[in-house]
């Protein structure tokens, strides 16, 4: 176990400090507003450069194989800058932190194999690890304010994870490889497999698993929730709110999905109002109205006063927008971070019968052959 001690050490930092990154990136814009985002980039820039010529530099046999690998590793970061960027500076940095974190988890944890040659648990074990940590991060991010949990990201969490990896093996080859492990390790690597689904698959269920929501005066939306626990968090949320109603975002404090997606709804009504979107803004002030009434009367964090729209706007909305046609409008609000779900028992109970499933899946095996 101590040999893994250095990746253990790096996956709880990683953990723990997750819901407090965002507020170091905006102390950072804010100290540097001009140079924070340029400077970490230069910074990862210059790591990498530096790590690629400290590879270089120990290829001296096995050239073929090592040179091919370091290129399969320059091209999977290509892809990832490419194809996986948000073209927003402030995240794409921290996206790129996240491939050297995660990278440096899976060299980490291929290390700390002491086995050469290696067999399958050298290269399992990083894999899963990686995804398992990510998975975790994800989830933390999911449960606490100013933070965001999202399986793209638990995804890219994984893919550092196989930059890593490959970086490590072109670094530090085995002297062989063998397909195959031993059934101790099978069974260890079984248990990893499965504590990796079960996280994964609660950080789906918890972050994106929701509901479409219909009213059949306003339309369709995805929610969280559904259209009777809307009801009673607005009536639970209008009791708490007036006596003591939230006032600022808490880094440690747990996120609370209602004002998440009442704020989602009021940030789209005024986006389509200011560009005379009025059908959009309309749905979305009438979703708000009926169902998130209580956040309307919250004053803006940003101080911008209360988010219920006036008498006048009220008006306009009513002269310019069409009529509602509750049978064909559908909110686009959320629609990128919710998925609908099937059901919720049926779906944990699913996760749990394939989980079990996975971790039983050596001895059974072992009791087939046996058989």
């Amino acid at each position: 176990m101590r040999r893994y001690l250095p990746s253990i050490v790096l996956a709880a930092v990683t953990v723990a400090t997750a819901p407090f990154l965002g507020l170091l990136r905006d102390a950072l814009l804010k100290a540097f507003p001009g140079g924070a985002i340029r400077g970490l980039a230069l910074g990862l820039g210059a790591v990498a450069v530096v790590l690629f010529l400290v590879a270089v530099a120990r290829i001296r046999e096995h050239r073929v194989l090592r040179y091919g690998g370091l290129l399969g590793v320059a091209g999977l970061l290509w892809l990832q800058t490419v194809g996986w960027s948000t073209n927003l500076p402030e995240v794409d940095v921290v996206e790129r932190i996240h491939i050297l974190q995660y990278g440096t988890l899976a060299a980490l944890l291929y290390l700390a194999n002491p086995r050469r040659p290696a067999d399958l648990r050298a290269l399992a074990i990083p894999l899963l690890g990686t995804a398992l940590v990510g998975a975790l991060d994800e989830s933390v991010q999911a449960f606490f304010q100013l933070r965001t949990g999202d399986v793209r990201d638990v995804a890219l969490n994984a893919f550092a994870g196989v930059c890593g990896l490959l970086f490590a093996l072109v670094m530090f080859p085995p002297g062989g490889l063998r397909l195959g492990a031993q059934p101790p390790s099978m069974r260890r690597l079984a248990l990893l497999a499965a504590a990796t689904l079960l996280v994964a698959g609660l950080f789906l269920d918890f972050a994106h698993l929701g509901y479409e929501v219909h009213d059949p005066e306003i339309g369709r939306w995805r929610s969280w929730f559904t259209l009777e626990e809307l009801e009673s968090l607005s009536e639970d949320r209008s009791r708490r709110w007036a006596a003591d109603p939230p006032r600022e975002l808490v880094a440690w404090h747990r996120e609370d999905y209602y004002l998440t997606e009442a704020a989602w709804f009021a940030n789209h009504r005024n986006a389509a109002y200011a560009v005379g979107d009025w059908r959009a803004a309309a749905q979305s002030n009438r979703i708000l109205e009926a169902h998130y009434g209580p956040f309307l009367d919250l004053d803006s964090f940003r101080g911008a006063g209360r988010h219920r729209f006036g008498p006048g706007q009220r008006a306009e909305l009513e002269a310019k927008a069409p009529p509602p046609d509750p049978a064909a409008d559908v909110s686009p609000v959320l629609a990128h971070r919710i998925w609908i779900r099937p059901a919720k028992g049926p779906f944990r109970v699913a996760l749990l019968a394939a989980v079990a499933l996975l971790a039983a899946a050596p001895r059974l095996t072992s009791a087939l052959r046996r058989g």
